[in-house]
């Protein structure tokens, strides 16, 4: 039996390392935590997490080869806890905040969503990942994407191959902004 609390944690912790660039060289998997001089192996930050209260506002940043991570819950009347109540509402009013890969599906047959970071890939089961969703406040310097697995227009990227692989309906990508400079393209009126 899945462990959501747990599952959450797990996920909340990638999202967060997403905002680490690529480009920044990390030594080892043990993480900062602000209040210590320890470091700590990502299994016991995610046991942190999940004893947390909750909402969680979860951010993380390169520090001396590291990455610290700092959590707190966001409370009433902060900006934070009212962008997560608008997104909650959005996920009433569209089903979830993955709803659309749980159409036409029983409640017993969960779908799975590949989710994807900064170094660490986790396959969960969609009840997992709309728990974070509910639990976790998504910081504003990460990118991420959710979409079907099996979207036509990117059944050649790697992440979608190997999320069909796995047997995933969906996939779920965090990244560090820096690492995917946007393109734009300006077109001259007429050149339509």
């Amino acid at each position: 039996m899945l462990d959501l609390g747990n599952a959450a944690a797990r996920l909340a912790l990638l999202a967060a390392c997403a905002a680490v660039s690529r480009k920044r060289r990390i030594r080892g998997d043990s993480l900062r935590l602000p209040s210590s001089r320890d470091r700590f192996t990502p299994a016991a930050v995610v046991e942190r997490l999940a004893m947390a209260p909750k909402p969680l506002l979860c951010k993380a940043r390169e520090v001396g080869g590291s990455i610290e991570l700092t959590y707190s819950p966001i409370a009433q009347g902060m900006r934070e806890f009212d962008d997560h109540l608008r997104s909650l509402e959005l996920d009433r009013e569209r089903g979830g905040f993955m709803g659309y890969l749980a159409n036409g599906r029983s409640g017993s047959d969960q779908p799975l969503v590949y989710c994807v970071g900064r170094d660490e890939a986790l396959l969960l089961p969609l009840l997992g990942v709309e728990h974070w969703h509910r639990h976790y406040y998504q910081q504003e310097y990460v990118g991420w994407r959710g979409d079907a697995a099996d979207n036509p227009f990117c059944s050649d990227l790697p992440e979608y191959i190997e999320a069909r692989r796995q047997g995933a309906a969906g996939i779920l990508e965090f990244f560090c902004p820096d690492d995917r400079p946007m393109k734009m393209y300006m077109i001259e009126k007429g050149e339509e």
